[in-house]
């Protein structure tokens, strides 16, 4: 089963970026967040005495394929439940203004409907490639990085 997951999760990062344009970033970001967490999620839960340096590792490996290499990121979380899935998250506008772009996306948790979370992704384009700058958590009370 691990072996599966390592797999997997090396196909998802080594592919390479299909399109150049912001709202396409985000849904593969999501899609490749959602692989990150559940393997790492399933590392941890088979007690692996690696787990903490792989997560750690295919983290740095999701956020370098997005992110400018210099990027750094704050402590990783995941879970049982991921906090990026393709298939509860969608994006609900793009917005793109000279080298800058938010992509917003709605996150409606497929068990428990009532648990709705908002997101926008800032990218910038920097030498004709865009790059995500940071995911942000919406709610009333303002923005929140989660990278």
């Amino acid at each position: 089963m691990m072996k599966q997951l390592l797999i997997m999760s090396l196909i998802v990062f080594q592919n390479a970026i299909s399109q150049n344009n912001p709202e396409q970033l985000t849904k593969e970001f999501i899609k490749g967040y959602k692989v990150w967490n559940d393997l790492a999620f399933q590392l941890d839960q088979d007690k692996n005495p690696s787990a903490s340096s792989l997560a750690e590792k295919s983290y740095k490996e999701l956020i370098q394929k997005y992110c400018d290499k210099n990027k750094v990121y704050q402590f990783l979380a995941f879970g049982s439940n991921s906090l990026h899935s393709p298939e509860e998250e969608i994006v609900t506008k793009t917005k793109i203004k000279h080298n800058k772009a938010i992509v917003s996306t709605r996150f409606k948790d497929k068990n428990f409907d009532y648990l709705i979370n908002y997101y926008e992704y800032h990218f910038v384009l920097i030498d004709g490639k865009w790059l995500l700058e940071e995911v942000y958590l919406i709610d009333e009370d303002g923005k929140y990085p989660g990278l």
